[in-house]
This record gives structure tokens, C-alpha cells and sequence, in this order.
């Protein structure tokens, strides 16, 4: 008898020791519950089309013969000239950047036998040109080609680094402005008002604008004046906002 008893005390302080712990969570959770806020989340948008302030030429010179020692001393006897070529045009030596330099093995392709032909040796060296002087583009273009360069790879028309972030801060700016008004509207309409901040973030995109590099080529090797009127570029901003409500 008196062992029963013992096991009827255990198992009432087990059981209630169960209901003080399930007590305990249910505090617990109602003040979690408590904690949450209201809140509302938005977005702001600004877009900016401005005028570039900056150009990156992008050339390849190339060379190609039976002897690797010939076709290498072609290529640089060639790119002096380009060199020669961009400075009489105003370019400083600073401004001129060698990008990659390869010479490999020169293969093409025989449809007739159906085989790889081995023809020789290829040299490339690619140059990149920045300017600031937009108008001269095309004459730039059409120096290095009249001077040996061979391959027009890329014309961009930019931002400076300094400008682009100029414009992005402004943007930024702007982009935050049409969110909080958005949040304004939003809790008014819900007959809120708007509390603290709780998260803001930001994202950008912004996009250089590209001129057709075949036809930059196809005109300066023909002789013909190269003519490059460059267009706006693109920014945009966002910028997403999360803010307490107000009862």
C-alpha cells in the first residue's frame, strides 16, 4: 500500500510539474506575440538619363606569319605607329592602356581537305583609349585604324567614376523621397501613422552606352570620316523601405 501511495506522489508531481512547464510556454509565446509590430514595406524608384562624360576605345591590333619572332616584331612596329598615331591627336600617354598581349598558334579552318590547317603564328595586342574629348571619337577611331589597328572591339560611351557617383547620390536621394511618400499614403489610407524606420536598403543599375563596333570599323577602314554622336546613358536607383506603424 505504501508503495502505491509513493507511485501516486510521483506521478501527481510529474503531472504538475507538466502544467507549471506548459504554463510557462504559453506566457512565453503571448509575449512574443506581444512584441510584434505593424509594419509596412515600400519601394522608390528614380531613373536618370544624363550625358556621358567619358569614352573607352577598345582596338586589337593583329599580325600573323610563318615566323613567331617576325610576327611579334610586326605587331610592336604596328603599335608604335597606333601610339604615334592617337598622340598626334592629343591623346597623353596615360590615357593609352595595353589590355592583353597573346601570340598563339594560327589555325583555319579547310573545307576542301576537311582538315585544321597550321598557317603559323598570331599576335594580338588589345588597347584600351579613355577620353574625355567625346567629339573626337571618331577621328580617334579612325587614327589607330589608318595606322595598323585591325580589330574595333568595343566604343563606350560612360559616367567617370566621380560623376556616376554623383548622379547615384542624387538618385538615391530621390528614390528614398518616393518610397516614404508611398508609406505616407499607404498608412494614411489604413488610418495609421508612420513610426519609427525599422530596415532600408538600396540597388542600382546603371549602363554605358555601346556604338556598333563593326560599323566604327567598316567606315574608318573605307576611308570615309567616322562619324560617333554619342546618346544619354542610363542610371536608376531603388531604394526599399520598412517602417513601424502607428496606431
Amino acid at each position: 500500500m505504501d508503495v502505491n501511495k509513493g507511485l501516486l506522489g510521483l506521478l501527481f508531481f510529474v503531472v504538475a510539474a507538466m502544467f507549471v512547464v506548459s504554463i510557462v510556454a504559453i506566457d512565453g509565446s503571448l509575449e512574443r506575440d506581444d512584441e510584434q509590430r505593424d509594419t509596412i514595406s515600400v519601394s522608390g524608384t528614380q531613373v536618370m538619363e544624363v550625358v556621358p562624360d567619358q569614352a573607352v576605345i577598345m582596338l586589337d591590333v593583329s599580325t600573323r606569319g610563318k615566323d613567331a619572332a617576325q610576327v611579334s616584331a610586326d605587331n610592336k612596329a604596328l603599335v608604335n605607329k597606333v601610339m604615334v598615331a592617337l598622340a598626334e591627336q592629343g591623346v597623353a600617354p596615360g590615357s593609352i592602356e595595353t589590355t592583353g598581349l597573346s601570340l598563339h598558334r594560327w589555325n583555319e579552318w579547310n573545307g576542301k581537305e576537311q582538315i585544321n590547317e597550321d598557317l603559323g603564328y598570331e599576335q594580338i595586342n588589345s588597347i584600351k583609349i579613355t577620353t574625355e574629348n567625346l567629339d573626337k571619337v571618331g577621328r580617334l577611331v579612325d587614327a589607330a585604324v589608318g595606322a595598323g589597328a585591325n580589330s574595333v572591339q568595343d566604343v563606350a560611351f560612360k559616367l567617370k567614376d566621380a560623376t556616376e557617383q554623383r548622379y547615384k547620390q542624387e538618385a538615391m536621394a530621390q528614390a528614398a523621397a518616393i518610397a516614404q511618400k508611398k508609406a505616407q499614403v499607404l498608412a494614411s489610407a489604413a488610418g495609421a501613422e508612420l513610426g519609427d524606420v525599422i530596415s532600408i536598403s538600396e540597388s542600382g543599375d546603371y549602363q554605358p552606352w555601346y556604338y556598333n563596333a563593326r560599323t566604327t570599323l567598316e567606315s574608318a577602314a573605307a576611308g570615309s570620316a567616322t562619324q560617333i554622336s554619342p546618346q544619354k546613358v542610363s542610371l536608376s536607383v531603388t531604394v526599399s523601405m520598412s517602417y513601424e506603424l502607428e496606431q
